[in-house]
Protein backbone atom coordinates (compact mmCIF):
# COMPACT_ATOMS: atom_id res chain seq x y z
CA UNK A 1 0.00 0.00 0.00
CA UNK A 2 2.80 2.18 0.93
CA UNK A 3 4.90 1.23 -2.41
CA UNK A 4 1.63 2.42 -4.21
CA UNK A 5 1.28 5.64 -2.83
CA UNK A 6 5.10 6.50 -3.19
CA UNK A 7 5.23 5.36 -6.92
CA UNK A 8 2.06 7.81 -7.66
CA UNK A 9 3.79 10.45 -5.35
CA UNK A 10 6.81 10.05 -7.92
CA UNK A 11 4.94 10.25 -10.82
CA UNK A 12 3.26 13.33 -9.79
CA UNK A 13 6.80 14.52 -9.25
CA UNK A 14 7.82 13.43 -12.25
CA UNK A 15 4.95 14.92 -14.45
CA UNK A 16 5.45 18.66 -12.41
CA UNK A 17 8.92 18.33 -13.42
CA UNK A 18 8.34 17.66 -16.85
CA UNK A 19 5.96 20.52 -17.22
CA UNK A 20 8.11 22.92 -15.62
CA UNK A 21 10.83 21.71 -18.35
CA UNK A 22 8.39 22.09 -21.06
CA UNK A 23 7.41 25.64 -19.94
CA UNK A 24 11.59 26.28 -19.73
CA UNK A 25 12.04 25.53 -22.98
CA UNK A 26 8.47 27.13 -24.63
CA UNK A 27 9.15 30.77 -22.70
CA UNK A 28 13.16 30.36 -24.26
CA UNK A 29 11.76 29.76 -27.92
CA UNK A 30 9.17 32.38 -27.60
CA UNK A 31 12.84 34.92 -26.49
CA UNK A 32 14.60 33.42 -29.15
CA UNK A 33 11.79 33.87 -31.82
CA UNK A 34 10.95 37.20 -30.67
CA UNK A 35 14.62 38.02 -30.81
CA UNK A 36 15.46 36.95 -34.37
CA UNK A 37 11.81 38.87 -35.39
CA UNK A 38 12.69 42.15 -33.25
CA UNK A 39 16.20 42.43 -35.62
CA UNK A 40 14.84 40.82 -38.89
CA UNK A 41 11.84 43.51 -38.57
CA UNK A 42 13.85 46.43 -39.88
CA UNK A 43 15.41 45.17 -42.74
CA UNK A 44 12.52 43.53 -43.37
CA UNK A 45 10.05 46.76 -43.60
CA UNK A 46 12.60 48.99 -45.04
CA UNK A 47 13.00 46.03 -48.28
CA UNK A 48 8.87 46.10 -48.27
CA UNK A 49 9.19 49.85 -48.62
CA UNK A 50 11.65 49.57 -50.97
CA UNK A 51 9.66 46.95 -53.39
CA UNK A 52 6.45 48.98 -52.45
CA UNK A 53 8.59 52.06 -54.24
CA UNK A 54 9.66 50.66 -57.37
CA UNK A 55 6.90 48.88 -58.31
CA UNK A 56 5.02 52.38 -57.75
CA UNK A 57 7.90 53.83 -59.57
CA UNK A 58 7.31 51.69 -62.38
CA UNK A 59 3.75 52.04 -62.46
CA UNK A 60 3.90 55.90 -62.71
CA UNK A 61 6.28 55.31 -65.51
CA UNK A 62 4.27 53.26 -67.76
CA UNK A 63 0.99 56.06 -66.78
CA UNK A 64 4.04 58.46 -67.85
CA UNK A 65 4.37 56.55 -70.98
CA UNK A 66 1.00 56.13 -71.89
CA UNK A 67 0.20 59.59 -71.27
CA UNK A 68 3.14 60.80 -73.83
CA UNK A 69 1.77 58.42 -76.52
CA UNK A 70 -1.83 59.77 -76.06
CA UNK A 71 -0.47 63.31 -76.09
CA UNK A 72 1.86 62.77 -79.07
CA UNK A 73 -1.59 61.27 -80.77
CA UNK A 74 -3.73 64.00 -79.79
CA UNK A 75 -1.29 66.79 -81.47
CA UNK A 76 -0.78 65.07 -84.36
CA UNK A 77 -4.53 65.07 -84.92
CA UNK A 78 -4.86 68.59 -83.81
CA UNK A 79 -2.18 69.75 -86.27
CA UNK A 80 -3.93 67.62 -89.21
CA UNK A 81 -7.20 69.35 -88.13
CA UNK A 82 -5.91 72.92 -88.18
CA UNK A 83 -4.58 72.13 -91.66
CA UNK A 84 -7.65 70.83 -92.79
CA UNK A 85 -9.20 73.85 -91.28
CA UNK A 86 -6.85 76.25 -93.29
CA UNK A 87 -7.44 74.25 -96.51
CA UNK A 88 -11.19 74.53 -95.70
CA UNK A 89 -11.02 77.98 -95.05
CA UNK A 90 -9.47 78.93 -97.86
CA UNK A 91 -11.35 77.16 -100.34
CA UNK A 92 -14.71 78.40 -98.88
CA UNK A 93 -13.06 82.23 -99.26
CA UNK A 94 -12.05 81.39 -102.86
CA UNK A 95 -14.69 79.61 -104.27
CA UNK A 96 -17.30 82.29 -103.14
CA UNK A 97 -15.25 84.29 -106.06
CA UNK A 98 -14.91 81.47 -108.25
CA UNK A 99 -18.95 81.34 -108.88
CA UNK A 100 -18.83 84.84 -109.74
CA UNK A 101 -15.73 84.33 -112.03
CA UNK A 102 -18.35 84.75 -115.90
CA UNK A 103 -19.67 87.61 -114.33
CA UNK A 104 -16.93 89.89 -112.97
CA UNK A 105 -13.86 88.18 -114.08
CA UNK A 106 -10.93 89.36 -111.71
CA UNK A 107 -8.50 90.24 -114.92
CA UNK A 108 -10.56 93.29 -115.58
CA UNK A 109 -10.18 94.74 -111.89
CA UNK A 110 -6.87 96.73 -110.12
CA UNK A 111 -4.40 98.07 -111.95
CA UNK A 112 -2.89 96.82 -115.15
CA UNK A 113 -0.62 96.88 -117.51
CA UNK A 114 -0.56 96.42 -121.87
CA UNK A 115 2.03 95.52 -123.47
CA UNK A 116 3.28 94.03 -126.97
CA UNK A 117 4.83 91.44 -127.41
CA UNK A 118 7.96 91.79 -129.78
CA UNK A 119 8.60 88.13 -130.54
CA UNK A 120 9.20 84.94 -129.40
CA UNK A 121 12.47 83.67 -128.06
CA UNK A 122 12.28 80.54 -129.93
CA UNK A 123 10.47 79.46 -133.22
CA UNK A 124 8.55 76.70 -131.20
CA UNK A 125 4.91 78.33 -130.18
CA UNK A 126 5.19 77.27 -126.59
CA UNK A 127 8.38 79.40 -126.54
CA UNK A 128 8.46 82.44 -123.61
CA UNK A 129 7.22 85.50 -124.98
CA UNK A 130 9.72 88.95 -125.31
CA UNK A 131 7.67 91.91 -124.26
CA UNK A 132 7.90 95.83 -124.90
CA UNK A 133 8.35 97.26 -121.58
CA UNK A 134 10.70 96.55 -118.66
CA UNK A 135 11.04 97.81 -114.90
CA UNK A 136 11.01 101.25 -116.52
CA UNK A 137 7.17 100.95 -117.33
CA UNK A 138 6.96 99.48 -113.94
CA UNK A 139 6.83 95.81 -114.95
CA UNK A 140 8.16 93.47 -112.33
CA UNK A 141 8.84 89.63 -112.43
CA UNK A 142 6.01 87.72 -111.18
CA UNK A 143 3.61 89.84 -112.57
CA UNK A 144 0.82 87.41 -114.33
CA UNK A 145 -0.42 87.88 -118.12
CA UNK A 146 -3.68 87.78 -119.11
CA UNK A 147 -5.94 88.42 -121.96
CA UNK A 148 -9.47 89.06 -122.13
CA UNK A 149 -9.90 85.31 -123.17
CA UNK A 150 -8.07 83.62 -120.00
CA UNK A 151 -4.66 83.45 -118.32
CA UNK A 152 -1.31 83.54 -120.35
CA UNK A 153 1.70 83.38 -117.97
CA UNK A 154 4.09 85.28 -115.83
CA UNK A 155 6.46 87.25 -115.70
CA UNK A 156 9.70 85.64 -115.41
CA UNK A 157 12.55 87.92 -116.32
CA UNK A 158 12.89 92.07 -116.33
CA UNK A 159 15.24 94.84 -117.88
CA UNK A 160 15.01 98.09 -118.22
CA UNK A 161 13.11 98.08 -121.36
CA UNK A 162 12.01 94.68 -121.78
CA UNK A 163 10.97 91.45 -119.82
CA UNK A 164 9.99 87.70 -120.69
CA UNK A 165 6.83 85.99 -119.95
CA UNK A 166 6.97 82.73 -119.72
CA UNK A 167 3.38 81.14 -121.25
CA UNK A 168 1.41 78.39 -119.58
CA UNK A 169 1.91 76.36 -122.35
CA UNK A 170 5.57 76.15 -121.18
CA UNK A 171 6.95 72.48 -120.80
CA UNK A 172 8.55 73.99 -117.13
CA UNK A 173 5.42 76.20 -116.33
CA UNK A 174 2.99 74.24 -113.91
CA UNK A 175 -0.59 76.19 -112.72
CA UNK A 176 -2.47 74.90 -109.70
CA UNK A 177 -6.10 75.16 -111.04
CA UNK A 178 -9.72 73.99 -109.71
CA UNK A 179 -12.65 72.59 -111.59
CA UNK A 180 -15.30 75.04 -111.39
CA UNK A 181 -17.90 72.29 -111.82
CA UNK A 182 -16.69 69.42 -109.10
CA UNK A 183 -14.27 71.45 -107.30
CA UNK A 184 -11.57 69.55 -107.84
CA UNK A 185 -7.89 70.40 -107.58
CA UNK A 186 -5.29 69.51 -109.45
CA UNK A 187 -1.85 70.99 -110.86
CA UNK A 188 -1.86 71.59 -114.85
CA UNK A 189 1.59 71.47 -116.53
CA UNK A 190 2.37 72.36 -120.24
CA UNK A 191 2.65 68.65 -122.25
CA UNK A 192 4.86 70.69 -125.14
CA UNK A 193 2.42 70.12 -127.74
CA UNK A 194 0.37 73.68 -126.88
CA UNK A 195 -1.87 71.85 -124.68
CA UNK A 196 -1.92 71.29 -120.68
CA UNK A 197 -1.83 68.16 -118.81
CA UNK A 198 -3.25 67.64 -115.58
CA UNK A 199 -1.03 66.47 -112.80
CA UNK A 200 -2.87 64.37 -109.26
CA UNK A 201 -6.04 63.79 -110.19
CA UNK A 202 -7.75 60.06 -108.83
CA UNK A 203 -8.85 57.88 -111.09
CA UNK A 204 -12.36 58.54 -109.24
CA UNK A 205 -12.32 62.13 -109.79
CA UNK A 206 -15.27 63.93 -111.23
CA UNK A 207 -13.47 65.54 -114.41
CA UNK A 208 -15.59 65.55 -117.48
CA UNK A 209 -14.78 67.00 -120.89
CA UNK A 210 -16.21 70.56 -121.42
CA UNK A 211 -15.38 70.94 -117.31
CA UNK A 212 -13.43 74.53 -117.17
CA UNK A 213 -10.52 74.67 -114.66
CA UNK A 214 -9.36 77.76 -113.24
CA UNK A 215 -6.48 78.94 -111.07
CA UNK A 216 -6.84 78.30 -107.18
CA UNK A 217 -3.43 80.24 -105.69
CA UNK A 218 -2.10 77.08 -104.21
CA UNK A 219 1.14 77.68 -106.28
CA UNK A 220 1.68 81.48 -105.01
CA UNK A 221 1.85 82.23 -108.52
CA UNK A 222 -1.42 83.45 -109.82
CA UNK A 223 -4.36 84.80 -108.35
CA UNK A 224 -7.53 83.06 -108.12
CA UNK A 225 -9.65 83.14 -110.80
CA UNK A 226 -8.40 83.24 -113.99
CA UNK A 227 -9.30 80.87 -116.52
CA UNK A 228 -7.21 78.68 -117.71
CA UNK A 229 -8.68 75.97 -120.10
CA UNK A 230 -11.54 73.95 -120.57
CA UNK A 231 -10.93 69.93 -120.47
CA UNK A 232 -10.78 67.76 -124.13
CA UNK A 233 -10.71 64.26 -122.74
CA UNK A 234 -10.60 62.57 -119.18
CA UNK A 235 -9.56 58.87 -119.34
CA UNK A 236 -9.08 56.88 -116.18
CA UNK A 237 -5.93 54.85 -115.75
CA UNK A 238 -4.45 52.75 -113.24
CA UNK A 239 -3.16 55.24 -110.94
CA UNK A 240 -4.42 58.53 -111.78
CA UNK A 241 -7.02 60.29 -114.49
CA UNK A 242 -5.53 61.46 -117.50
CA UNK A 243 -6.56 64.90 -118.30
CA UNK A 244 -5.75 66.61 -121.49
CA UNK A 245 -6.29 70.85 -121.53
CA UNK A 246 -6.94 72.69 -124.13
CA UNK A 247 -6.12 76.36 -122.89
CA UNK A 248 -8.60 79.10 -123.31
CA UNK A 249 -6.17 81.53 -125.26
CA UNK A 250 -4.93 80.82 -128.87
CA UNK A 251 -0.97 81.53 -128.39
CA UNK A 252 -0.31 81.19 -131.89
CA UNK A 253 -1.88 84.85 -132.37
CA UNK A 254 -1.20 86.86 -129.52
CA UNK A 255 -0.29 90.32 -130.31
CA UNK A 256 -0.80 92.04 -126.69
CA UNK A 257 -1.16 90.77 -123.46
CA UNK A 258 -2.32 92.79 -119.87
CA UNK A 259 -0.50 92.52 -116.78
CA UNK A 260 -1.76 92.12 -113.70
CA UNK A 261 -0.31 92.90 -109.95
CA UNK A 262 1.04 89.35 -109.02
CA UNK A 263 -0.41 86.66 -106.72
CA UNK A 264 1.42 88.05 -103.49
Amino acid sequence: MRFRERRLEVQVVFLILFNLILLSVQSQADLWVRGVAAVLSPPVRVLHGVLDGVAGFLSRLETMKKAEVENRDLKNQLLWTRLANDRLRLENMYLGQFYRMEDQPLFETGPRIRVSIIRRKMSSFFSEYLIDSGYMKGVKTRQVAITPDGLVGIVEDVSAATSVVKPIIHPDAVVSVVDLRSGCHAVAKGDGTGFLELKYLPPYADVVAGDLFYTDCWDFLYPPGLLVGAVLEAVPEESQLKVRLKPRVDFSAQKWLILIKEAS
